[in-house]
């Protein structure tokens, strides 16, 4: 049915796509997952984690704990976690420090809205352009 709601892990997500992506507990020690203390292999969930975010086609809902750290670090448009955050399970997973959620969301409004490129912050030009280069568009940053 086209109006229906498919719950599925991320593993079974793989090769599949969906309008709307939503992607739950997004915590430390649950993505990524930490069994007995010890991480699994953070490789391996890193992969995963981007797998469920490139499920998406139109929409990516991400839902993590509340987090004034991430919410700062997106403020400055850092992608990197801070120290101490592994295994504390009431902080935001450091998958979304990683991808960089502030410039993602940038470009791709500029990008559905057709928008003037030339609005685009130039410290991150280099980044700007890779992400163009790969949805296909001819436009580069200088």
């Amino acid at each position: 049915r086209t109006d229906a709601v498919l719950i599925t892990s991320v593993h079974r997500a793989k090769g599949l796509e969906w309008p709307h992506v939503l992607m739950s507990a997004l915590a430390e020690s649950t993505f990524p997952y930490e069994r007995e203390g010890k991480f699994v292999d953070i490789e391996s969930e890193r992969r995963l984690f981007y797998v469920g975010m490139t499920r998406a086609q139109e929409l990516l809902t991400l839902i993590s704990p509340e987090d004034p750290s991430l919410r700062e670090a997106l403020s400055k448009g850092s992608s990197r976690a801070p120290s101490g955050i592994e295994g504390n399970s009431k902080r935001a997973s450091r998958f979304l420090y990683e991808a960089d959620l502030r410039n993602s969301s940038i470009l791709g409004r500029a990008i559905s809205n057709q928008s003037d490129y030339a609005d685009l912050p130039k410290d991150n030009a280099e980044l700007y352009n890779s992400y163009l280069k790969l949805a296909g568009s001819t436009f580069r940053i200088g």
